[in-house]
């Protein structure tokens, strides 16, 4: 409905420092959101996306893909690429 929506993407890394790149991308490739841009993140935290594009609208009805990249002493430590559904009533 717009209201209070958001996603958590639960970030358990083992060594502090690290720091943490988040992208929503269509499913054409095009760039939606950068939720998380070189942020830092402790051993045990949480980013969160409330379903906005880059111009702060919500984003319409569809699937989305994020693209998630730890850094961890200067070095990529992880990658992966989820996906999302992002549902209105």
């Amino acid at each position: 409905d717009g209201e209070n929506d958001e996603m958590l993407l639960w970030c358990n890394e083992s060594e502090r420092g690290s720091v943490c790149n988040v992208r929503v991308c269509s499913t054409n490739g095009h760039l939606v959101a950068q939720i998380a841009d070189n942020q830092l993140i402790g051993t045990d935290d949480v980013i969160r996306w409330n379903c906005a594009n880059a111009q702060g609208n919500l984003v319409p009805a569809g699937i989305f893909l994020i693209q998630i990249e730890l850094i961890t002493n200067g070095k990529k430590s992880f990658s992966e690429k989820k996906t999302c559904t992002i549902l209105h009533e």
